[in-house]
């Protein structure tokens, strides 16, 4: 239990991560099964609620789109059936908005703007297909 604590004190884990730092410790599955049950019964490890906040703080950073966000929680161990409600409620519209931004302060500069440079650029952020082809089609005038 004081391992598990101690693994808690820095930051917020999710129950896959905390296992996979208890097992790097040497624990048993069997002990680290009984100690996130009570660290869950306790309101110390709670999957859901984590889920929520780094979705919401992703969202709020304005810096990627939605696949990025869920490959983030995905890496952290969190299913991504936790924030379902989330996901129905996601702006679109809000993530049009940003990748438009984001493109037009990268590429401010050059008059002509290659549609797969767009692409590669928005891609890598996590932006979804529909949102990349939208702002393409707004960059480059082709409707």
């Amino acid at each position: 239990m004081h391992d598990a604590i101690q693994c808690l004190a820095s930051r917020s884990l999710s129950e896959k991560e905390l296992r996979v730092k208890l097992n790097h410790k040497g624990w048993l599955d069997q002990d680290i099964t009984m100690v996130i049950e009570k660290l869950r019964l306790r309101g110390y490890l709670n999957d859901e609620a984590l889920c929520r906040h780094l979705f919401t703080k992703y969202v709020s950073s304005n810096k990627h789109g939605l696949k990025y966000i869920l490959a983030k929680l995905k890496t952290r161990g969190l299913n991504t059936s936790l924030i379902q409600e989330d996901i129905a409620n996601y702006n679109y519209q809000e993530e049009y908005n940003r990748a438009l931004s984001m493109v037009e302060r990268k590429f401010a500069k050059q008059p002509e703007i290659a549609q797969h440079k767009i692409a590669r650029f928005l891609i890598t952020k996590g932006f979804t297909d529909s949102t990349v082809a939208k702002v393409i089609s707004e960059i480059t005038g082709q409707y």
